[in-house]
């Protein structure tokens, strides 16, 4: 969603990736090592051999009808899927936390 819609309003793609990615080192620094191990791993989900070329057919097929490039499309996918992990474990480890403290 973010890569589409980086094409269709022609945002820059560092104000989504670089937050996204700045978020994303900080919550590993939070979460436990097992959630960081399969959060960084989980990024490899968008690059598999059928995942990514629906998304670079998407990427080039848009940029191409909005007169601009689908460069980024990509990187904006693997974001998700780390991010998600990561919040994940964070919030296994809040919910832990309030449980021994009750």
């Amino acid at each position: 969603l973010l890569g589409v819609l980086t094409i269709i309003y022609n945002i820059p793609l560092v104000y989504f990736l670089l937050p996204g990615y700045l978020v994303a080192s900080a919550l590993t620094f939070v979460a436990s090592e097992d959630y960081v191990s399969v959060a960084w791993d989980s990024a490899g989900v968008t690059t598999g051999p059928v995942t990514t070329p629906m998304v670079l057919a998407l990427g080039v097929s848009l940029g191409n009808t909005m007169g601009t490039n689908g460069f980024g499309i990509l990187a904006l996918a693997s974001i998700g899927p780390i991010l998600s992990v990561l919040a994940m474990g964070v919030s296994t480890q809040l919910i832990d936390l309030i449980k021994k403290v009750k």
